[in-house]
């Protein structure tokens, strides 16, 4: 709460206080482990979500651009969190199953103390923060080269970059539209089979609007029945 709320050190305080009692992380370089968001694996803290349908991994493809984000042959999380189906298409391995349904996890706090900290400009505690989930993520030479270049990087840079970590750790998990919100708001437009997609919203004329950058649609008002039943809502 604290994180969307952009009220930094509560974030920091909040996240350090979890990871002081939890803070293991999944190796993605040991064989045969547990996925970091599996309720059973070592990361999990809490969980409480359920998914009744157990197609809805398959239905959603992975967008080309996007898995160009992590760096081939340093970044492991590729070829453990996606697989390839019979047309080449990229589809998630976490999501979509019951033993999905972890709702926090340690690897979030890592992101939410590495961005805070960034945010407050502890630069050496955001970037420990954030190079302990990559050691876990990357080879052991990829992260080497992965260190160098976070160490050099300006407060801005680091915070962007944590961003992007965000984006790929937390991917198929629930967090992507919320820190598109709170954060850059863009215009979402996606080109598949050369043709170009942008993403759209039907208002009550019925009538359908482009999300535009910093669209005040990133937030939908409560609904007036749900106010009519209980006007404490309004405050």
């Amino acid at each position: 709460v604290y994180l969307y709320m952009g009220e930094w050190s509560k974030s920091y305080e909040a996240s350090e206080r979890v990871l002081a009692g939890k803070s293991t992380l999944v190796n993605l370089n040991d064989e045969g482990g547990k996925l970091p968001n599996e309720f059973t694996s070592v990361e999990m803290i809490t969980a409480y979500e359920v998914f009744p349908n157990s197609d809805y991994a398959g239905s959603l493809l992975l967008y080309p651009s996007f898995l160009q984000e992590y760096e081939e042959g340093k970044d492991l999380r590729p070829n453990k969190y996606y697989q390839a189906n019979k047309n080449g298409n990229y589809t998630s391995i976490k999501s979509g199953e019951s033993k999905f349904k972890c709702t926090f996890r340690t690897g979030e706090l890592y992101l939410n103390s590495a961005e805070a900290a960034a945010h407050l400009n502890k630069l050496p505690e955001a970037r420990t923060r954030l190079l302990k989930l990559i050691e876990n993520r990357y080879t052991s030479e990829g992260y080497e080269q992965k260190k160098n270049e976070i160490n050099a990087m300006s407060q801005e840079k680091l915070v962007t970059e944590i961003l992007k970590e965000r984006a790929r750790e937390l991917a198929f998990e629930g967090h992507r539209w919320f820190d598109l919100r709170r954060t850059t708001r863009p215009e979402i437009k996606k080109e598949i089979e050369d043709v170009t997609y942008t993403l759209e919203k039907v208002v009550n004329s019925g009538q359908t609007v482009i999300i535009e950058q910093d669209d005040p649609r990133y937030t939908l008002r409560i609904p007036q029945d749900a106010i009519d039943a209980n006007p404490g809502l309004l405050n």
